[in-house]
This record gives C-alpha cells, sequence and structure tokens, in this order.
C-alpha cells in the first residue's frame, strides 16, 4: 500500500505451542489513527509488541516506512508505546518522567524544555510538573505517560488499551483529546482496544482481530455498517439474516438461495403492522434497543430513548428499513 506506514506480512506467533496470531497481513496508514479491535486474548497486544520490537514473530515480517525492521531493535524503529498500565518512574516527579526519553537522547537542556513543556500544553498537565507519581489520579498518570511518549518525537505511537481503568466520562473525555491531538500534529497512531464504541468514536481505520485471525479491515463507516464476513458481522452483534427467511420478504429484499443480509440495529425502524413482537426494551446511556421476535428470529433495533417512550413491552409491530436497498450488505455462502 502507497501510503502504509507499518506493514506486517505473514506474521505468525505462538506461545507454549498454542498459536496466538496466524497468517496476520496488515497495512496501517500514515497520520491517521488505525485500531486493532478485538476481544481479550484475540493477540492485540501481541501484535502491537511485535510493531514495536518487543516481542518476535515466529514467521513473518514488519516493515515501517518501506524498511524491513524485524530484526531491528526497538530504539531503531521510530515509534513510541504507551502501556495499559502508565509504568512512571516513581522517584522521578512529572516533568523529570516525560523528560527521561529526552535525557537518554542527551539532547541540550533548552530544547529539552522546550518540548516537555509543549508535550505537558497539548496533555493540559502543566500544573502537574512538579508533583511525583504517587500523587496522580489514574487520569493524571495516564496524561503523563502520553507526553513522555509523544515528547520524544517519534511518527508511530503504538497505544495498548490506554484508557482501560478509568471510569467512563473520564475514558471519553482522554479518547476526545487523543484525536485532536492527532489532528493536530499528523502522527500515526496503531491503537488497541476491546471497546467498540472507542473504536468507532476515534478511528480511521478499524482491523477487527478475532482468535488470532484478522477478520475484517477497511475505514471505519465500512467495518462497522458492510462487514465483509458473518464473523465479522456477529461481533458488531449486527443482526444477521438468512435470506431465504421470512423477515428478508417482510422487508421487501430480494430473496435468494444461499447467502445472508446484514441489518444493523440502526438500520431498521418499527412500523406500523403486527407481524413482530416487542419482547424488550433496553435502555442505554445515549439511545435505546429494541429486542423484536419477528418470525421465529429475534432482532435488535436501534432508536432514541425519545421514541422508546412511545414503545409497550409486549405489544404487536411491524419493521421497516431506514436504508435504501442497495445499501445493505449480503454476504456470500
Amino acid at each position: 500500500m502507497e501510503d502504509a506506514i507499518v506493514e506486517l506480512r505473514n506474521i505468525y506467533k505462538s506461545y507454549s505451542g498454542r498459536l496466538i496470531l496466524e497468517n496476520i497481513n496488515l497495512s496501517f496508514k500514515a497520520g491517521k489513527i488505525n485500531t486493532i479491535l478485538g476481544p481479550s486474548g484475540a493477540g492485540k497486544t501481541t501484535l502491537l509488541k511485535i510493531i514495536a520490537g518487543l516481542e518476535e514473530p515466529d514467521r513473518g515480517s514488519v516493515y515501517i516506512k518501506g524498511v524491513e525492521v524485524t530484526n531491528k531493535p526497538p530504539w531503531k524503529r521510530g515509534v513510541s508505546m504507551v502501556f495499559q498500565e502508565p509504568a512512571l518512574l516513581p522517584h522521578l516527579n512529572v516533568y523529570e518522567n516525560i523528560a527521561f526519553g529526552l535525557e537518554v537522547l542527551e539532547l541540550k537542556r533548552e530544547e529539552i524544555n522546550e518540548r516537555v513543556r509543549r508535550a505537558a500544553s497539548l496533555l493540559k498537565i502543566e500544573h502537574l510538573l512538579d508533583k511525583y507519581p504517587e500523587q496522580l489520579s489514574g487520569g493524571e498518570a495516564k496524561r503523563v505517560s502520553l507526553a513522555r511518549a509523544l515528547v520524544v518525537g517519534a511518527d508511530i505511537l503504538l497505544l495498548d488499551e490506554p484508557f482501560s481503568n478509568l471510569d467512563l466520562a473520564l475514558r471519553e473525555d482522554l479518547r476526545r483529546e487523543l484525536y485532536i491531538i492527532q489532528r493536530k500534529l499528523g502522527i500515526t497512531i496503531i491503537h488497541v482496544t476491546h471497546d467498540h464504541d472507542e473504536a468507532l468514536e476515534i478511528s480511521d481505520y478499524i482491523s477487527i482481530l478475532h482468535n488470532g485471525k484478522v477478520i475484517d479491515h477497511g475505514e471505519t463507516l465500512r467495518v462497522y455498517e458492510k462487514p465483509k464476513n458473518r464473523a465479522a458481522a456477529k461481533f458488531w452483534k449486527h443482526n444477521v439474516v438468512n435470506c431465504k427467511s421470512g423477515i428478508v420478504e417482510l422487508l421487501q429484499l430480494p430473496t435468494c438461495s444461499e447467502g445472508y443480509y446484514v441489518l444493523p440495529p440502526h438500520y431498521l425502524g418499527v412500523a406500523s403492522g403486527d407481524e413482530c413482537y416487542l419482547e424488550k426494551i433496553l435502555i442505554r446511556r445515549n439511545h435505546a434497543l429494541l429486542v423484536v421476535e419477528c418470525m421465529g428470529e429475534s432482532i435488535i433495533v436501534s432508536t432514541t430513548i425519545i421514541q422508546a417512550r412511545d414503545y409497550s413491552e409486549g405489544v404487536r409491530i411491524g419493521l421497516t428499513l431506514l436504508v435504501d436497498k442497495d445499501e445493505i450488505a449480503f454476504i456470500h455462502g
């Protein structure tokens, strides 16, 4: 890929005879937020460590900026990594923690000070520079960890679940700030998470990793709305409907002998009719989900909380499509 800054070719990795990564082929675009999304145990962190040079693949190659780096040490790869835990040095204050990598590079004192102050400003932690790690909250420690990674000026930032172990509001604040910082600096981010919302909110590209295999990869909205296979569609909890199903006829979609339609919950709406039965209304933080039994299948419909007030569990309803039929993904086989 012409604008790929990191490429993984035929990567395999096993631990104690257990295959963790199987034939991984991925390209990550420069100047974008590239997210590796998957459940726990999928191999996400292992893959990130292979990019960073902290793990060696059993087979396969890693390329950064078109140069093979498979056998190069981490400090010769031009990447910076942020782990799940901040791992700040307890005997150094925040300023000294951020400056630590620059001290190793033996930069001039004036440049170190300028870089530290700039990074602290980006992460809004100027007021913390004299504090020690034990005096920081979890969110503050995460910000310091990000500043320490950014300050060295690497083109590529690797993030391993950087917002884990934080409360929801703080996670959301930090990921919005990360998005703004990335747009301001234009750096490349390769970001690992198991959080669907986090991936959708900040990513330009998403790679879904499941059981050590890439099951989908591409631009965020395409991967979400038009998954390439049933495994990816089910990962998102989309409705996957056999094309022989009565629901297909109800929604006036073309029937066929073999294949599946992918119907994300936000593609469906409630209509007049009595073909379906509203089993349950699930209120979520910013929306509602309707669990609908329809022609022997359980279907999930997304709606607003305001609209959900108009519905009652146990009533008969109809279903309708909210998008054009040509927008719906079809999976063969």
